[in-house]
């Protein structure tokens, strides 16, 4: 079941401003435009545009959330030992309880990308969910759904899904790049396998924000923590 594309109308997209967000450029093989989902192709990554470290990481959570429009409920989020931290709440009745973050500082995707650490994954009980996509004024534009053990991607309308593996699913990207966007996980941050591709939307130039969310959709004992770190918004100078 699809849940997550309710989430839009909770909190405003962010104004465009340079917050926190500090710069990485990544680039992938164009080989790779024609991936499906399970297919993968491995490249590295470099820095930026022209092999210069700019800034790494955009954001590794260590002092606050300024930079970031927050909404709470019974689950809750906060900084916790240097993570963007999700507590599941516990037995939540109804559905749709939901904390999440969106950075008030937005960016164009095309020719970039934006990648974050989860660190920890919510319990793989049904029900417990945790988010991290990007979208702008006409919706998502793509990203991944952590959902009762499964990592799913989401885009144009489309979704398939793999069982979550912690350690091969350890950082999450999109990028684009030549007329595609592409759905990207890595084990080490460096060298990426793609889980799904596809055409650039309609929108893909117009200005993105970035979302975190974790919650449940239905009542859970034990839900668990979200926990990321680490994020990265690539921009070519």
């Amino acid at each position: 079941m699809r849940h997550w594309a309710r989430r839009l109308g909770l909190v405003t997209l962010g104004v465009t401003g340079c917050g926190r967000l500090g710069f990485e450029v990544t680039t992938i093989d164009s080989a790779q435009s024609d991936a499906t989902p399970g297919d993968v192709d491995v490249v590295a990554s470099p820095k930026d545009c022209d092999g210069t470290l700019l800034a790494e990481p955009v954001d590794n959570f260590a002092t606050n959330l300024d930079g970031y429009t927050q909404f709470n409920s019974a689950t809750t989020v906060a900084l916790d030992a240097g993570q963007l931290t999700f507590t599941l709440a516990q037995n939540q009745p109804g559905s749709n309880d939901y904390a999440g973050v969106s950075t008030n500082a937005t960016t164009l995707i095309r020719g970039r990308a934006a990648r974050v650490e989860l660190v920890q994954a919510p319990s793989s009980s049904f029900g417990a969910q945790a988010h991290f996509f990007l979208a702008n004024a006409d919706g998502e534009l793509g990203g991944f759904r952590f959902d009762s053990g499964s990592l799913f991607v989401e885009y144009s309308g489309t979704q398939s899904s793999v069982p979550y593996d912690p350690v091969a699913h350890r950082w999450l990207r999109l990028h684009e790049a030549a007329g595609s966007v592409s759905l990207e996980t890595s084990a080490d941050g460096a060298h990426w396998s793609v889980l799904a591709s596809y055409a650039d939307p309609a929108s893909i130039d117009q200005p993105a924000t970035t979302w975190f969310q974790a919650g449940t959709f239905t009542a859970v004992a034990m839900p668990g923590q979200a926990r990321f770190d680490n994020l990265n918004i690539a921009v070519c100078p």
